[in-house]
């Protein structure tokens, strides 16, 4: 545990994490990044769990996403039910170009109750259908 962050991967920069206490890397004006690497890496593709942490600053970040050089992509959408958070399902990979201010992505599937009794394949329901109907006739 320490005061600071690891550095900016691109510039050097160094970062101070963002909370103090039992924290190892949560940059300040900077994201930490993960990757297991993948297959045509001739350095790294991780086998068993091990994977790489690096930090970049807040400005590198920006500047390469208006060079074109971050994309984003969803992996799922949020699945709710009258404003009841019960899932998510799984999306197609469809990365397009980030910067800086984009606005969020903010499709989600909205199930009507009867739904619920046949709810489609692709969802990962997180809270047991019996609930969420629990829920409803509560309200």
């Amino acid at each position: 545990m320490s005061e600071y962050a690891l550095p900016c991967i691109i510039c050097g920069t160094p970062l101070r994490n963002a909370l103090r206490g039992d924290v190892d890397n949560q940059p300040l004006d900077g994201v930490c990044c993960l990757t297991h690497g993948n297959y045509g890496s001739t350095v790294f593709d991780s086998f068993n769990g091990e994977f790489l942490e690096f930090n970049i600053c807040d400005p590198c970040l920006v500047g390469a996403g208006a060079e074109g050089r971050v994309w984003i992509a969803r992996e799922r959408r949020p699945v709710t039910t009258e404003g009841i958070l019960i899932g998510n399902e799984r999306v197609p990979y469809l990365p397009v170009p980030w910067r800086e201010g984009m606005a969020p992505d903010r499709d989600i599937l909205d199930l009507d109750s009867d739904e619920l009794d046949n709810p489609p394949s692709t969802i990962h329901l997180t809270i047991p259908i019996e609930m969420v109907k629990q829920m409803l006739t509560e309200e």
